[in-house]
């Protein structure tokens, strides 16, 4: 009886848990927490769960995946306790969601999941979340175990680094809005953002933030080559917890010099965030750096009204065509509708034919003419200088620094770091030589 006792071999230890009404229900869930976990994992109802966390076994546990549906929201406030109880316990919480509602995901989040996928999921994109979750578990852990060792030692706790700070100047809020798709706001807004960075030497550098606020298909990270964060749905869906370090938490790095506040990882509903959330982090984004520069989402959001009367310049991004100019009567509709008149809108033409081009000129003014507007700043056509940029991940000005539209956005970043440093803008920049009475450019 011993020799064949010592044969059987011993359960793999738990790492984690699913939680559902039914996990017979969510197939792909078993199918990827098998192939993540093997069978170091087990399943639980909601009242087991209950019992399982006020009873202390989810202390030890790595992860507890929490799967619910539509059917589940009748029972959201039982469900809502054991989620908090559990994130009080340790483990990592995912949520697994399936046609839940806005309101149900953003109050499941509020309470301490940490990450949300949509389902079905694929194995891959469970394994993603479980490894990055795992990666910033071992991140905390590392942190906590130097301060102990500093404390043992009495020296001062180390601290997370900085990602940015601000010089003690007037900050800048500024946002792009496209008002049709493929207008180019947001290469724009990477570009703008990068040259701002760029500091001539001998001068202080101004320390820069770009925000992604197209939560279902912001491209920032991918102009820029960079990863997307899971923190940022956190700090999104949960900003009364939000304080200065975890905000520099949720920021990725790039190599010159701007911190990006990147787009949700996942498709996210944009009523999942609220006109509150959004000003508190965009406060916060102001008092931590000198320039934030927002890109926002195509659609109009019932809290587009509050970024528009936070930033100091709104641009509306068109083109010369007809359904950019239908996009802007719309929004200018909505406007006077609601009684909004911000003072921050202005209205920005890109890709605007060159100066020869008289016919064009013509087409420009009819433009303005119908849409009451003034253009404030007329963008010329990079060509594919400027696609050949995007696709490699790589700034304009790094790969093609003669470019007219970079040339343009320099001027439009020197306007900025005159405006944060209180210095006076000369129009030197801007005028043409004279030789002979006659002006070149």
């Amino acid at each position: 009886m011993t020799a064949t006792a010592a044969l059987q071999p011993e359960p793999a230890p738990l790492r984690a848990v699913t939680v559902s009404r039914d996990i017979q229900a969510y197939d792909l869930l078993i199918d990827g927490m098998e192939a993540c976990l093997g069978e170091a994992w087990g399943d639980l109802t909601f009242e087991e769960a209950d019992v399982f966390v006020a009873a202390g076994d989810a202390d030890g546990l790595e992860l507890m995946v929490f799967a619910l549906d539509d059917t589940d929201e009748g029972d959201l406030d039982a469900i809502l306790a054991i989620v908090k109880a559990a994130k009080a316990a340790g483990p990592k919480i995912i949520l697994v969601a399936d046609s839940l509602s806005p309101q149900g995901l953003h109050a499941l989040l509020r309470v301490g999941a940490d990450d949300f996928a949509p389902y079905p999921i694929s194995e891959t994109a469970l394994a993603e979340t479980i490894d990055r979750l795992q990666s910033d578990r071992a991140e905390v852990a590392q942190v906590v175990a130097a301060a102990r060792a500093a404390e043992e030692q009495g020296a001062d706790a180390p601290r997370l680094p900085a990602t940015g700070g601000r010089t003690g100047r007037e900050s800048r809020v500024v946002a792009f809005h496209g008002l049709a798709g493929g207008v180019g706001a947001t290469t724009i807004a990477t570009n703008l953002a990068w040259e701002v960075a760029q500091t001539p030497k001998g001068q202080q550098p101004l320390s820069v933030c770009i925000m992604d606020l197209d939560l279902q298909f912001g491209s920032v990270a991918t102009l820029m080559d960079l990863p997307c964060k899971s923190q940022v749905l956190e700090i999104l869906s949960d900003t009364d917890a939000m304080d200065e370090q975890a905000f520099r938490q949720s920021l990725s790095a790039h190599k010159g010099g701007v911190q990006v506040f990147t787009a949700p990882s996942e498709i996210v509903p944009y009523d999942m965030v609220s006109a509150e959330d959004v000003l508190a982090v965009l406060k916060l984004a102001r008092s931590c750096f000198d320039v934030t520069i927002i890109d926002m989402p195509q659609c109009v959001t019932q809290w587009t009204d509050a970024v528009m009367g936070e930033a100091d310049v709104y641009h509306g991004v068109l083109q010369l065509e007809v359904r950019a100019a239908q996009n802007a009567l719309r929004l200018r509709k909505l406007l006077r509708s609601e009684g909004v008149s911000p003072a921050s809108l202005g209205w920005m033409l890109n890709r605007a034919p060159g100066k020869g081009d008289l016919q064009a000129k013509g087409r420009i003014d009819r433009m303005a003419e119908t849409l009451s507007v003034e253009f404030g700043h007329m963008l010329p056509d990079g060509k594919a200088a400027v696609q050949d940029a995007a696709d490699q991940g790589v700034m304009l000005g790094e790969a093609a620094p003669k470019n007219p539209l970079r040339r343009e956005l320099r001027a439009m970043a020197d306007a900025i770091v005159a405006e944060v440093r209180g210095e006076t803008v000369t129009a030197e920049a801007g005028q043409k030589k004279s030789i002979f009475g006659l002006k070149f450019g």
